[in-house]
């Protein structure tokens, strides 16, 4: 198949479910790539959280942060989510690599903003800049998306949704502006996991340590679900917020060969639940090294 007939198919997936996409896939051996939209910049949401823990451990190889340390997080004072420590009743206290493996497992955001705290933005983007990537950009926590949602809808997520959809299918300038999150491009958000998968953002064992927690990501709906064979190997990251969707990471072949790749969708359909759309994620991405593949 060709690369047009590819992103024809590709782009026709995601219409028919009433979203748009966004997609940067590459052999990190060849480097062919096949992108959609792939400069466009979307807000991050929980793929966000991949540059903190960065930071974390970028800081924890000089000494400035001590990984063992702990620290109490109390769920009544910390911000909001569906998995993690905002579902506990009782403050709790953790290291700071269990927090870690809490905010890229689960998407904690408790766990992540813990650690944002913790590491500050210029750290964070200091490892960024330093790898050459200058299109992601998380420079606030996971609880500013919540401070949006209180000054535009008064913290009511479905209102929020209903809007958010509403802009995607008008293409007006939307009541919940980009600008207000942290942003990225696919291309950039691909070239992140290169460098992590590579070694040559973090070092040889910061990549693996931030490599290990990044596997151990329970979510497997999206990106996963299209490489359900035991002879591929996957890491990565979801990110979810109101009626953006997406998700990040390396797929890596049984002859070593291995892809960056980053899919994220706008949808205009103003629902919580769209088990199709995150399927297609896994479809697209495969639909898309799958044509890498093809290029040798």
């Amino acid at each position: 198949m060709s690369e047009t007939a590819v992103i024809d198919e590709i782009n026709g997936v995601w219409t028919s479910l009433g979203a748009q996409g966004f997609l940067y896939a590459e052999h990190l051996g060849t480097h062919r790539s096949l992108g959609i939209r792939e400069s466009a910049r979307i807000p991050l949401a929980s793929v966000g959280k991949v540059a903190v823990i960065a930071g974390l451990l970028d800081a924890a190889a000089d000494g400035t942060v001590d990984l063992a340390q702990r620290l109490l997080v109390d769920p009544a004072h910390s911000t909001p989510g569906g998995t993690g420590i905002a579902g506990l009743l009782d403050p709790v206290e953790m290291s700071v690599r269990d927090l870690a493996a809490m905010a890229l497992s689960v998407s904690d955001n408790a766990a992540a903003d813990t650690l944002f705290d913790l590491v500050g933005p210029d750290r964070i983007m200091a490892v960024l800049h330093r790898g050459g990537i200058r299109s992601f950009e998380v420079t606030s926590p996971m609880s500013h998306l919540y401070d949006v949602l209180a000054e535009v809808a008064a913290g009511d997520e479905a209102q929020a949704l209903a809007v958010a959809a509403a802009d995607a299918r008008s293409g007006r300038v939307p009541l919940l502006p980009d600008s207000a999150f942290n942003t990225g491009t696919v291309r950039a958000t691909a070239k992140l996991f290169e460098l992590i998968h590579t070694g040559q953002l973090l070092g040889p064992e910061g990549s693996e340590t931030l490599r290990r927690l990044l596997r151990k990501q329970i979510f497997r709906h999206r990106i996963a679900a299209g490489f359900p064979m035991d002879a591929v190997q996957y890491y990565g990251k979801t990110g979810t917020f109101l009626n953006f969707r997406h998700e990040a990471g390396v797929v890596v072949d049984s002859d070593g060969s291995a892809y960056s790749i980053a899919v994220f969708t706008r949808s205009s359909i103003a629902t919580f639940s769209q088990p199709e759309l995150d399927a297609s994620i896994g479809y697209c991405a495969r639909l898309a090294i799958e044509h890498l593949r093809t290029l040798g």
